[in-house]
């Protein structure tokens, strides 16, 4: 009987995204491209890392869906985003990658939610509710940070967001909250809850543990 191979799809994602910025920060280095894009590259690794940091100083398990869903937002906006420029190159873009932050956001704001809630004392429009909010704090402080590193990191003159593109963006992010509110108040309506359920256990699904001393997130 042949052997299953169970591939760490995280840890597969991981190194590929390490490898990938390594070689873009050494070809820039060589290049004498010191620029944003090389910062970019360098905070593409320490991104990518964050979640085994955050696992390793709380001595939580992350589940993997939360983690591949990270990663491959990480490629969105930074690899592809900044370092290869879709956010200049196509006009739609950016205003694509806040609509599915609005959306995702909300998505882990409940699943964190139902974590905390291990007796299910919350009502579903609670659970709504803490993940709109979650939604929110998330994006203002990504706006924030977003602001301090346009003013520290980006050449001067280079790019400088007006009010409005912040407007806009905020627009986006609240679309793509509301429009996984409508979709999950709809399964509720229609369904009883049958779709959030089945994402939820996606979301807690997991393999053997292999680690010890360690509580779920």
């Amino acid at each position: 009987m042949k052997k299953k191979i169970i591939l760490d799809y995280p840890r597969l994602f991981l190194m590929i995204i390490t490898a990938v910025a390594i070689w873009l920060i050494i070809y820039f280095a060589r290049e004498g491209m010191y620029n944003y894009k090389l910062l970019a590259a360098a905070g593409l690794v320490a991104s990518a890392w964050l979640p085994n940091l955050i696992a390793a100083l709380l001595k939580v398990r992350i589940p993997n869906v939360v983690v591949i869903v990270y990663y491959y937002f990480l490629v969105l906006t930074i690899l592809l985003g900044i370092i290869l420029g879709f956010y200049r190159i196509i006009s739609w873009y950016d205003d694509f990658t806040h609509f599915l932050a609005g959306a995702l956001l909300v998505l882990l704001g409940i699943f964190i939610a139902t974590r905390l809630d291990n007796v299910g004392f919350l009502k579903f429009s609670l659970l709504l509710t803490y993940g709109l909010f979650f939604a929110g704090f998330c994006v203002g402080i990504w706006e924030i940070v977003e602001y301090v590193l346009v003013r520290t990191v980006m050449p001067a003159g280079s790019y400088s967001p007006a009010r409005s593109e912040v407007v806009i963006d905020l627009i986006m992010n609240a679309l793509g909250a509301f429009m996984v509110v409508i979709l999950l108040t709809l399964d509720a309506r229609a369904y009883g809850h049958k779709y959030l359920e089945r994402l939820l256990r996606k979301f807690t699904h997991e393999g053997p543990p292999d680690r010890t001393n360690e509580k779920s997130f």
